[in-house]
């Protein structure tokens, strides 16, 4: 078990953005990486790397959004859009006492698929920084032969990783850790411009399609919730999408 001081977390969570803007939720990721967490072997968790090739990762999640990406990653590659077989999605990575909130996660799953974003880092630092990030999940190889490029993009060469969720963090949402609407914004955020950069018109539909364990637990954190396009530009998109697959449980979600 790693234990890491409270001190600077008290100073960060002061100096937090305002609910609900995507700051905020990448505030969520930063304190979620702070917290004490159970840390498989690193030869386990995080494998070393192959730095005689190019290296990729699958972001499904908040990885998908290109701003939030290049938050850790400032020299990471384009995002190009893929399709993942083997791995399911789902919410089902539980954040902290702190952060009282489902993350998105993936686990190997034989039959299952989702759509992604494949892009390139640059070098092994990139690769450490952001292992640092997802520090609740676990740095997974997946075989070119899982990868589906979609649209005209050529599948590039070298090892290719996604982060998976560690076991003793693999719960389902309920009232005490429920989804946040911020963070879905993050994500389909990113879905729909992926969709509009390279012309797939059902790119977000299908993140929420191959997507599992949407629930009812499920809290509206925007600001002004009521409005939410005056602080999410893509909020009304969001939502249209959302209501078309999963309307039982938007109507489900509750403003906090």
């Amino acid at each position: 078990m790693i234990c890491i001081s409270t001190t600077p977390l008290r100073g960060f969570l002061f100096g937090m953005p305002p609910l609900s803007t995507p700051l905020f939720a990448l505030a969520l990721f930063a304190i979620f990486m702070l917290m004490p967490f159970q840390v498989a072997a690193s030869g386990t968790c995080y494998p070393a790397i192959d730095a005689s090739q190019p290296q990729h990762l699958l972001g499904y999640g908040s990885l998908m959004n290109t701003e939030s990406r290049q938050r850790t990653t400032p020299r990471a590659g384009p995002s190009l859009p893929v399709l993942v077989t083997g791995f399911q999605r789902a919410w089902n990575t539980r954040g902290s006492s702190l952060v009282a909130t489902t993350f998105l996660g993936a686990k190997m799953d034989p039959e299952g698929r989702f759509n992604a974003a494949l892009y390139t880092l640059p070098g092994e630092d990139e690769i450490r920084t952001t292992d640092a990030r997802e520090s609740g999940y676990c740095r997974t190889l997946v075989a070119a032969g899982q990868i589906e490029m979609l649209g005209p993009n050529i599948k590039p060469g070298g090892q290719i990783w996604i982060y998976t969720v560690q076991a003793e963090r693999a719960h389902a949402p309920d009232q005490d850790f429920p989804i946040v609407q911020s963070y879905v914004d993050v994500f389909l955020g990113g879905c729909l411009t992926i969709g509009a950069e390279h012309g797939l018109n059902d790119f977000a539909s299908e993140c929420v399609t191959t997507t599992h364990d949407w629930s009812a637990h499920w809290v509206n954190d925007r600001i002004m919730p009521r409005r939410p396009f005056a602080h999410q530009p893509l909020a009304i998109k969001i939502d249209g999408v959302l209501g078309q697959i999963i309307p039982q449980f938007l109507k489900a979600r509750v403003i906090e």
